[in-house]
């Protein structure tokens, strides 16, 4: 179907009656009151939360070496390897 079908078959159908039109306009209405209520009480729960624990820093040494083999290196370099 061409854009020159396509308009004329747009342009044969019934306009939408007015009952239709506010149906369509109710539901998303309350649509988005559901949506701005889920909103309301996902920000509402979040609040009540108790704070987190603040994260324990960890000092780096006085006289270096720093660094640490982990597991997470491990399978790193093993996947460098050619």
């Amino acid at each position: 179907m061409n854009n020159t079908e396509q308009a004329r078959a747009v342009a044969a159908q019934p306009p939408r009656s007015d009952a239709a039109v506010a149906s369509r306009r109710s539901m998303l209405f309350g649509a988005s009151a559901v949506a701005a209520g889920a909103a309301a009480l996902a920000v509402a729960s979040r609040s009540s939360l108790p704070a987190p624990a603040s994260p324990t820093v960890q000092t780096a040494p006085e006289k270096g070496g720093g660094y640490r083999v982990t597991p997470h290196n491990l399978h790193y370099y093993a996947t460098t390897l050619v």
